[in-house]
């Protein structure tokens, strides 16, 4: 038999005793809550899940990803697909179509492509790799300018290497691979290593 005087014995007997307590005033007992319960239900949260973010309109989509840059209609449903069906992608399309968004004639389509090579001219790429990038994007090719893209691709050399290059044919191997990752012609190339004021 348990001592009175033992803990679990003075536990019994308080919770004995708060149970007569609340009986003769008239209380309802309280019965086991799960405590992540009551925490749940005081703040009226229990286990309530979290509403996802309404989906933007196929027209919303499209205004974002033209206010960043100009996109080609082959890029805008590139990046749509996926996301919505075939038919809001063809309405959303039609529609920046009709509002100008996107080319919507051959001129329009030129003078974006224009755009686009000139960028990449700018990033010191080569007339090989404007014209893959530019079909890749579902534009038309543009005019090139053999003696800028010379011009070009002399400045590149001497900006990377002019300082440390040498006579040498692993120089000249040098050269002529880094202006073909750049996408320039091999005919820009042999002028370059040949013909140019590098004269290796």
């Amino acid at each position: 038999m348990a001592k009175l005087n033992s803990p679990s014995s003075k536990r019994f007997y308080r919770k004995k005793f708060q149970r007569n307590s609340q009986a003769q005033n008239g209380e309802e007992p309280p019965k086991n809550i799960d405590p992540r319960g009551a925490s749940n239900l005081e703040t009226g949260s229990a286990n309530t899940p979290r509403q996802a973010r309404p989906q933007p309109s196929v027209h919303i989509k499209i205004m974002d990803m033209l206010a960043r840059r100009d996109h080609s209609e082959k890029e805008v449903r590139q990046k749509l697909k996926g996301k919505f069906t075939q038919e809001e992608i063809e309405v959303g399309v039609a529609r920046a179509r009709e509002a100008g968004w996107i080319p919507n004639s051959p001129e329009d389509l030129l003078r974006l492509s224009e755009k686009v090579a000139e960028s990449l001219r700018r990033r010191g790429k080569g007339p090989k790799y404007i014209s893959q990038f530019l079909r890749q994007k579902g534009l038309v090719e543009v005019a090139n300018n053999p003696q800028e893209e010379l011009e070009k691709a002399i400045e590149l050399v001497e900006n990377k290497f002019f300082k440390s290059l040498k006579k040498s044919a692993p120089d000249r191997a040098k050269v002529g691979r880094f202006l073909m990752s750049r996408g320039f012609s091999s005919d820009v190339i042999r002028k370059v290593i040949y013909g140019s004021t590098f004269k290796f």
